[in-house]
């Protein structure tokens, strides 16, 4: 379906648009499914079963840190390889001080295994989650013997983050450094056509002027 440039729909759409080039001025390649991800970030707030209600600091606190996470998690597709550790130890420490604050932080350990992926290379964002996920997991064993955290006095506590991180974030790496790789098989195919239209320029160039040198001659 076409949308008018003058319609009502594309006016309504404008704000969004413009809001989209702002967050994610160079990866069109990932269309809309940065925002999609976002669904999960719901489970932030969702309070631990067994911990007391949260009062008004823990809210602010919360809100806070998710608007902390959200400028991390779309700079993570526009910043450099050299950023991009800078943001996972961001948004993965994020995730360690809210899971003994708040007992919810374990979504932050999720996205920062998925955003490993931006790497590109698979070697390095296998290296990454498995940092994040060791360090994930020597907070959950301390805190299981803390006796001030009855919370984390579970296996259930940490057993999904850890399958769920190390499952989204190794498919994740598969899949960049799989479209990473088809990326580069594109690029030298484009190559090749160009240099083979190149030389086949070049040899019509010759036989025009081997043709004309004879005809001048005759």
């Amino acid at each position: 379906m076409v949308i008018m440039a003058d319609s009502p729909a594309a006016r309504l759409l404008r704000p969004f648009l413009w809001l989209h080039r702002r967050l994610l001025p160079n990866a069109a390649w990932a269309g809309w499914t940065p925002y999609l991800w976002l669904i999960y970030l719901g489970f932030f707030f969702v309070q631990w079963p067994g911990m007391p209600p949260w009062d008004t600091t823990k809210w602010v606190f919360s809100t806070l840190a998710a608007l902390t996470f959200l400028v991390l998690y779309f700079r993570s597709y526009n910043c450099s390889q050299r950023e991009l550790p800078r943001i996972l130890a961001g948004i993965s420490v994020l995730g360690y001080v809210f899971i003994s604050y708040t007992g919810t932080g374990h979504t932050f350990i999720v996205y920062a295994c998925a955003l490993t992926a931006h790497y590109g290379n698979l070697r390095k964002s296998l290296t990454a989650t498995a940092i994040i996920l060791a360090c994930f997991m020597v907070e959950s064993i301390s805190l299981y013997y803390t006796p001030f955290t009855p919370f984390a006095h579970s296996i259930w506590f940490w057993l999904p983050t850890l399958v769920i991180s190390g499952v989204v974030g190794a498919a994740n790496a598969w899949f960049a450094d799989d479209e990473a790789k088809r990326r580069v098989i594109v690029q030298s195919q484009e190559e090749i056509r160009r240099l083979a239209a190149t030389a086949e320029r070049e040899r019509i160039a010759r036989d025009l002027h081997d043709l004309l040198g004879h005809t001048l001659t005759l």
